[in-house]
């Protein structure tokens, strides 16, 4: 997991060569229209899902995990706390299904990341997190969800 701000995303593109690319995105991104809708920037290699919402109550939320691909969470407005904690924590409450690249969880243990406008979280497969959680008063939030491909 790595958790900055977005003027900090330079430091880690050795370890993430992608972030590179996602932050000169982000650069034109926010200064164009902002469409929301899937956008490639490496086919399925690399892109970003667009999404203005509410967060959601913390009670009955689960964890999640991915093994196709890591996520760049990047807040452009709003506020919300991102649940994270290690996969090995975990309870599985409903398992990948053949081809996808999402499975469900429960867990007794996690620490609450605030993510507020320019922050951004890097998510791998061990790491279990459970986004879009309120903040005191419920505020639209608009979320950039980059996916890179870590496994072929």
């Amino acid at each position: 997991m790595i958790f900055d701000t977005v003027k900090n995303m330079n430091y880690y593109v050795k370890m993430m060569p992608e972030l590179g690319t996602i932050q000169k995105f982000l650069e034109d991104y926010t200064k164009g229209e902002m469409k929301m809708e899937r956008i490639d920037l490496d086919g399925d290699n690399l892109f970003v899902s667009p999404a203005t919402y509410f967060p959601k109550e913390h009670e009955g939320a689960e964890y999640e995990s991915h093994i196709k691909y890591a996520d760049v969470q990047v807040v452009l407005k709003g506020r919300e706390y991102i649940g994270v904690t290690p996969l090995d924590t975990c309870t599985v409450t409903k398992p990948f299904e053949e081809g996808g690249d999402i499975a469900f969880y429960t867990s007794e243990t996690g620490t609450l990341c605030l993510m507020e406008a320019g922050s951004f979280l890097v998510l791998y497969p061990q790491d279990a997190h459970m986004p879009c959680l309120k903040v005191g008063d419920n505020e639209e939030v608009i979320k950039l969800v980059f996916k890179v491909r870590i496994e072929e």
